[in-house]
C-alpha cells in the first residue's frame, strides 16, 4: 500500500468502500452504485467474493419485467424483501401516509407513521430503499392492498460538515485529490495533471449554487457518469427532452420542476434538445442568469446547477477553427444563453475512459462524499480570490461572476476549510479564465455587434505577477493566430507633417434590421465623414448581393482618434471594414491602412520601423507594420505573442 492510500485510509477508516466491486457490479444491476455501495457498507460482514454479493442482491432487486409474479408471490407467501425506489405523499382526504413503488409497479402502499417519524425524508424526494412489504389480506381494499413492515434506507447518512473538513485539511492536498479521484472511481496516475483537473470540473455544479458548465467532447469519456450514478441529487435528462413543466414549475399541480429538486440537472447529448414549449428557452435563459423565472403570476427561485453535455462528430482541429459550439442545437445556440455559461470544459482534452483508468482501490463512499458537496454548497468562497489577485476590471459582470464561481468551486472541493495558498489559487484562476474565455471568444466572433474582446488579465495583489489566459487549442490554427478586432473595426494610419503618424479606429455595427440607412455615432473631419456618405452609396450601387445585405440593416459609425487627426481619403479602408462586417469575415489581418503617398517612404526610406503601441481603454495594443505596394498595413497582435518575439523588425522597403 502507498503512502497515499495509507494515509486516506488511517483518516477515513470508517467512510471507505472498496472501489473494486462497483466496477465488477456495476453492469450487474439496474440500480445507481450509491445503492449499492450503501447495501455492501451495511452488511455486517462484506462480501469479499463479489460474484456472491451481486447473487444476493439479486434476491432482492424488482425487476419491472417480473413485478406481476413477485406481487402474487407477495400475496400468497404475505410478506416479502425487496429492494426498490419509493415516492411517499401524505393524502388529507384519508389522512394517511401511501408510497408508489416504483419498480414493483404498485402505489398507494399504506406506510406507518411510525416509519415516516424515523425517515422524514421519504417525505421530501424519491428513495431508495430495502424494505419488507405485507400484504393486508383480509383488512386489504380495492384502494389500499399493501403495506409496510419495515424500511432501511439505502442512501443518505448522518453527515458531520466540521468532521468532514478537519479530516481533509489533515491530508495534503495531493494526498487528498488522489483520494477524490479514487472515490469517483477513477486512478489519477493515469491522467496528466491539466487533465485531472479538468475532470475536476465536471464536480463543480455539485458543490456550486447555480453554476452553469457545458463539455463537448468525444464520446467515451465518462461525461455522463457523475450525473447518473454517483447520487440522487444530480439527474440526466437523456435524449435532450423535456418540458417546462417537468423542468421549472408545472401550473396545474403548483409543483416546482427538476431545478427545484435536483442539485444538478444536465442534459445528455445535448445536439437534441427539444423543448415542446417554444418559451422554455427564454425560462432557461432567465433561471441560469438569476436562478429565478416567471411562471403564472409566480416568482420561483432555485439553484440548482444546469450542466449542457454533447459529443464531437468531426476532426477536433476542423471544429476548433470554425465553431467551438457547432455541437449545439439550434434552439440553445442563442447568444443570450451561451453568455450565461461560466465554464466551457474542453472535453477533446480528454482520453478515453479504459480498464486501466478504473481504480480497484479504497475511495469514501458515494454517499458521504456527495452529501459533503451538498453541504459546500451552502458556503459562500467566491470572494476568496480576490484576497491575491485583482481581476481585470474591464471584465463585465458575468465575466467576473464565471471566474469567480469557477475558482471557488476547485476551492470546496479540494480545500473545504477555505485556506489556499497563493500558487494553488492561481491555477484555478488559470483554469477559471480559460473556461470563461472559451465562450467569450465565440461571442466576440460570431455576435461582434453585441461583445467586445476582453484580455481576461489578472494582476496579484502585491503587484508580483500578472495572470494572461490563453487557449491551449489555438496550437491546432495552421497560422500565428492573431487577435483581432471584431467585424467592422478598422484602424486607419497616416504619416503626417513629414514624420509623425496619424490613427483612426472606425468601429461600424448594425443591427439585424433596417433600411440600409448611414449615420454616424459621433462627428469627425466633415471632409471624411463626406466621403464615407459617398463611398455608402457607390458600394450600395456596385454589386447586387451587398446591395441586399447592406438595405436589410442600418449601419452606424464611431470614429476613435488614437493619435493625432488623419486628413486621409479612408474610403478603401471603410469598403474592408463594412464587408467584413455584414459577411463576419475575420480578415487574416487586423489593418491599419495609410492613403499611398510617397510621403511614407521618403520618409522613412532605409530605414526599418518596430512596433507601435497603443494605449486603448487602458489596453495596450502592439502594432506591427507591414509594406505593400499600394499602401501601408499594420497587424496587430497579442501583447503575450509580441512579448515573446525578440527584435522583431520589418523593412518598409
Amino acid at each position: 500500500m502507498s503512502t497515499v492510500e495509507k494515509k486516506g485510509d488511517e483518516v477515513f477508516s470508517d467512510k471507505l468502500i472498496k472501489k473494486e466491486y462497483i466496477n465488477k457490479l456495476r453492469n450487474n444491476h439496474n440500480i445507481p452504485h450509491y445503492v449499492i455501495e450503501n447495501i455492501i457498507h451495511r452488511s455486517e460482514k462484506p462480501p469479499t467474493d463479489p460474484d456472491l454479493f451481486s447473487e444476493m442482491i439479486s434476491g432482492k432487486l424488482v425487476h419491472p419485467k417480473k413485478s406481476a409474479s413477485l406481487l402474487s408471490k407477495i400475496r400468497g407467501e404475505g410478506t416479502c424483501s425487496i429492494i426498490d425506489k419509493l415516492k411517499v405523499k401524505y393524502f388529507q382526504s384519508n389522512k394517511k401516509y401511501l408510497a408508489d413503488c416504483l419498480n414493483l409497479g404498485i402505489n398507494r402502499v399504506l406506510v406507518e407513521k411510525e416509519l415516516i417519524r424515523e425517515n422524514p425524508c421519504l417525505l421530501e424526494k424519491e428513495q431508495w430503499c430495502e424494505i419488507r412489504i405485507k400484504y393486508l389480506n383480509d383488512v386489504a381494499s380495492p384502494d389500499i392492498e399493501f403495506a409496510l413492515e419495515e424500511l432501511i434506507l439505502l442512501q443518505g447518512n448522518s453527515f458531520d460538515f466540521k468532521d468532514y473538513v478537519k479530516r481533509v485539511a489533515s491530508l495534503d492536498t495531493e494526498h487528498w485529490l488522489d483520494l477524490l479521484f479514487r472515490s469517483i472511481g477513477l486512478e489519477i496516475d493515469q491522467l496528466t495533471q491539466r487533465q485531472s483537473y479538468l475532470l475536476l470540473a465536471r464536480l463543480i455544479p455539485f458543490v456550486e449554487k447555480n453554476y452553469n458548465l457545458i463539455e463537448l467532447g468525444y464520446r467515451g469519456t465518462g461525461k455522463s457518469y457523475l450525473y447518473r450514478q454517483m447520487t440522487d441529487d444530480s439527474i440526466l435528462v437523456s435524449g435532450g427532452k423535456t418540458t417546462i413543466a417537468n423542468m421549472f414549475y408545472n401550473l396545474g399541480t403548483r409543483q416546482i420542476g427538476l431545478v427545484g429538486r435536483k442539485n444538478v440537472i444536465a442534459f445528455d447529448e445535448v445536439a437534441h434538445v427539444n423543448f415542446k414549449d417554444s418559451t422554455a428557452v427564454q425560462i432557461m435563459k432567465d433561471y441560469m442568469e438569476s436562478g429565478s423565472f416567471s411562471r403564472g403570476s409566480h416568482d420561483i427561485y432555485a439553484d440548482s446547477s444546469i450542466v449542457l453535455l454533447g459529443n464531437i462528430n468531426e476532426d477536433i482541429k476542423l471544429l476548433l477553427n470554425k465553431n467551438v459550439f457547432a455541437p449545439l442545437p439550434e434552439l440553445l445556440r442563442d447568444m443570450a444563453l451561451i453568455d450565461r455559461l461560466n465554464f466551457y470544459l474542453p472535453g477533446w482534452e480528454i482520453n478515453k475512459l479504459l480498464t486501466d483508468c478504473l481504480t480497484g482501490k479504497n475511495g469514501l463512499l458515494d454517499n458521504y462524499l456527495f452529501a459533503a458537496f451538498n453541504r459546500l454548497r451552502d458556503e459562500d468562497y467566491t470572494e476568496i480570490v480576490e484576497d491575491y489577485f485583482q481581476l481585470d476590471k474591464n471584465l463585465d459582470t458575468r465575466d467576473s461572476r464565471s471566474v469567480k464561481k469557477t475558482v471557488a468551486g476547485y476551492i470546496k472541493l479540494l480545500h473545504p476549510d477555505g485556506n489556499v495558498s497563493k500558487a494553488r489559487l492561481k491555477n484555478y484562476l488559470e483554469l477559471a479564465l480559460e473556461g470563461r474565455k472559451r465562450i467569450k471568444d465565440y461571442l466576440v466572433k460570431f455576435y461582434p455587434f453585441e461583445y467586445s474582446e476582453q484580455l481576461f488579465e489578472c494582476a496579484a495583489v502585491d503587484g508580483s505577477e500578472k495572470v494572461i489566459p490563453s487557449l491551449p487549442e489555438d496550437k491546432y490554427n495552421y497560422q500565428l493566430k492573431q487577435k483581432l478586432p471584431e467585424p467592422g473595426v478598422i484602424y486607419i494610419g497616416q504619416i503626417i507633417n513629414n514624420n509623425e503618424l496619424a490613427i483612426l479606429k472606425v468601429k461600424i455595427k448594425s443591427y439585424s434590421y433596417g433600411k440600409g440607412r448611414l449615420s454616424f455615432v459621433n462627428t469627425y473631419d466633415k471632409e471624411i465623414m463626406k466621403q464615407l456618405k459617398k463611398s455608402f452609396v457607390n458600394i450600395k450601387g456596385k454589386s447586387t448581393e451587398i446591395r441586399k445585405a447592406i438595405n436589410q440593416r442600418d449601419f452606424h459609425i464611431e470614429f476613435i482618434p488614437l493619435l493625432k487627426e488623419i486628413n486621409a481619403d479612408i474610403s478603401k479602408a471603410f469598403f474592408v471594414a463594412l464587408y467584413s462586417l455584414i459577411y463576419n469575415k475575420v480578415i487574416t489581418t487586423s489593418f491599419i491602412i495609410s492613403e499611398k503617398s510617397k510621403l511614407f517612404r521618403e520618409s522613412f526610406k532605409n530605414q526599418s520601423i518596430r512596433a507601435i503601441k497603443i494605449e486603448e481603454k487602458g489596453k495596450l495594443k502592439t502594432l506591427l507594420p507591414i509594406k505593400t505596394d499600394d499602401f501601408n498595413l499594420y497587424i496587430e497582435i497579442p501583447r503575450e505573442v509580441y512579448e515573446n518575439v525578440h527584435d522583431y523588425i520589418l523593412l518598409t522597403e
